[in-house]
């Protein structure tokens, strides 16, 4: 499998295949790291066998999770089952996927009692804990929380952990119900495993482990790097441009340099110039590429800055940096007709003149840009009656408006409600500061459950929740089990929805949520407060005018 697609992606010709200029192992590396993403089929079977293995997990009461319970580990749970030298195919196939969990799977905390404080994964981006003082190894997280509040022991976890460790710990939001602790995929969104994220997280481990193996870490600048790498992949051109852009950017283009390099040519020589051919000289700087550059330049106005090149790769970084879409498209296929060029020339054919290249490079760009960019259409200015607006409950029912707010240094967040019925007029008005959270998301899911506990906690009845985060609202209503950063908040809010089915979620916009949002802000002035008889004078204005609409 590994031949054909290498002799597929590198080519053959009269039944002999071409040079491979690049090693599997960096084909199969993914593009965000410089490479073409091919799949590496051992590890992509990996991926997979890891997808039954969750299911096994996540659904123990399917049929197929009971016949293995009942044969491989009855007494045990999955995550200890042996694998007898009698197993089958099939179970020594999903032991070789339960490898790819371990290594990536995190637990989220509910109340604690199914996760082993030490050896199970239960903080993101950590390893296992190791405490400062001795602990027996059975210990559960359960442990480190105290009963009577509901809330961490933090005079206990700062005992028994470093400061890094505990402030870690301190950050997992804990739930306020009946909530069990559950496992989740923290490399994608929803926590919950997928063949892709997991190909993805095994790939990028295994470059990492190649090139530490190979006496290359990781360069400081990765981010920056994998960001333009990802430029180069977006630009709108055909694929078989933006390969030879990467080619060009990795100089494996098969140039006089590149093919003495490798004893395949007798001649390093340009075939217009007769200087050394370099990717550099091929594509920029020989006086044939720098005539259509020149004509190109002027129909296109691309700002193309060719001077001396100490590498390719960054200055095609740098100009992608810069660049508009426009810009980039115009180069890639300015840059792929140019090579297609010199090609046509090292074959035997006629030398093409390079106003003739540039007149095939204007009509390719126009019509590239026709198709691939969409014309900017035109925005009328919304009128009076088309800003949403607070929009009241109906007849009888009440409408707690709810935002939360994040600080940082110290991490920390703010949550604003205000209550109000079908009239408009003011019921209540809440404002809380909670310490150590300054995610976005997770911040709006628990002002969200603050305003569902608060309605049970002040008995009110018919009443509509409102928040302007609707990936938090939808993730709430949703039927499948949440198991992201924000799943045991949002498991939470279900159960005190179930408690107190006369409360509804509903989306609104951000201008039809301005009081609650104000409120949230100024928690770190008023602290944890509530007003019943009158509304504080800061959203005083917000709420008579929308109640004036």
């Amino acid at each position: 499998m590994r031949m054909t697609i290498s002799n597929q992606f590198w080519g053959i010709e009269n039944g002999k295949k071409k040079m491979h200029w690049r090693s599997w192992e960096w084909l199969t590396t993914p593009k965000a790291l410089g490479s073409m993403g091919f799949r590496d089929m051992e590890l992509f079977n990996q991926a997979m066998l890891g997808k039954q293995c969750w299911r096994l997990l996540t659904v123990p009461h399917s049929l197929c999770a009971r016949v293995l319970k009942g044969r491989y580990f009855l007494h045990c749970d999955f995550w200890f089952a042996p694998q007898p030298r009698s197993s089958s195919f099939i179970w020594r196939s999903l032991m070789h996927g339960k490898k790819l969990l371990e290594k990536g799977i995190v637990w989220r905390v509910g109340d604690g009692r199914r996760i082993q404080l030490t050896r199970d994964r239960w903080i993101e981006n950590s390893f296992l804990l190791k405490p400062i003082v001795p602990l027996p190894d059975d210990l559960t997280v359960h442990f480190l929380i105290d009963e009577e509040s509901g809330d961490w022991n933090e005079g206990l976890i700062r005992t028994c952990f470093t400061e890094g460790d505990a402030d870690k710990i301190l950050q997992i939001p804990l739930s306020k119900t009946t909530c069990e602790d559950f496992p989740a995929w923290p490399h994608s969104k929803t926590g919950i495993y997928t063949v892709k994220t997991a190909y993805s997280f095994m790939r990028i481990e295994s470059f990492h482990r190649f090139m530490s193996a190979n006496g290359r870490g990781e360069n400081s600048d990765q981010k920056e790097t994998s960001k333009m790498w990802k430029r180069l992949w977006s630009i709108k051109a055909p694929p078989k441009m933006k390969v030879m852009l990467w080619r060009m950017a990795k100089d494996c283009l098969p140039t006089g340099s590149q093919l003495k390099l490798r004893n395949l040519h007798s001649s390093d020589m340009c075939c217009y110039c007769g200087r050394e051919e370099t990717v550099q000289h091929a594509i920029l700087t020989c006086q044939y590429a720098y005539e259509v550059w020149r004509e190109i330049k002027r129909c296109f106005g691309i700002k193309c800055k060719i001077q001396y090149l100490p590498s390719i790769k960054q200055w095609l970084f740098d100009f992608l940096d810069g660049a508009t879409d426009e810009d980039a498209t115009v180069f890639t296929i300015t840059a792929w007709h140019i090579w297609e060029a010199r090609n046509a020339v090292h074959n035997g054919e006629n030398l093409t003149h390079p106003n003739r290249v540039a007149e095939k490079v204007k009509t390719y760009v126009q019509m590239a840009l026709m198709h691939l960019f969409k014309s900017p259409t035109s925005h009328r200015c919304e009128s009076e009656y088309s800003v949403p607006k607070w929009i009241p409950p109906p007849d009888g029912w009440l409408m707690i408006n709810v935002d939360a707010a994040t600080f940082k240094n110290p991490p920390r967040m703010g949550v604003g409600l205000v209550v109000r019925d079908h009239r408009g007029d003011f019921i209540a008005v809440c404002c809380q500061l909670i310490q150590r959270f300054d995610d976005p998301e997770l911040a709006e899911a628990i002002a969200i459950r603050r305003a569902v506990s608060f309605s049970s906690e002040y008995n009110l009845q018919q009443v509509v929740v409102a928040s302007d985060c609707l990936g938090v609202i939808k993730k709430i209503k949703s039927k499948v089990y949440d198991r992201s950063n924000v799943g045991v908040i949002v498991q939470d809010v279900k159960n005190l929805i179930c408690e107190n089915p006369s409360v509804t979620l509903t989306y609104v916009s951000r201008r039809c949520n301005k009081a609650a949002h104000v409120l949230a802000k100024q928690a770190d002035v008023f602290k944890d407060v509530v007003w019943f008889n009158e509304s504080p004078e800061i959203i005083r204005n917000i709420i008579c005018n929308e109640r004036l609409i």
